[in-house]
């Protein structure tokens, strides 16, 4: 699981939540909470510019 998958996730935790949101936004990553992720999500380049919209479902086994 690369480091931006992985803050992804962790950006969903309470006590992990702002600092995962932090680093993200150094990746360039824009992933809000409400988006509700399904199992296996993978971000696996460092590009920037990846925003997803609040109000998305991103299925299991999506790779971005």
């Amino acid at each position: 699981m690369s480091v931006t998958t992985r803050l992804a996730y962790w950006g969903r935790s309470r006590i992990a939540g702002l600092p995962a949101r932090e680093l993200l936004a150094l990746y360039g990553v824009e992933i809000p909470w409400q988006v509700k992720l399904g199992k296996h999500l993978r971000i696996p380049h460092r590009g920037f510019g990846l925003v997803v919209h609040p109000r998305t479902t991103i299925g299991d086994r999506v790779t971005l």
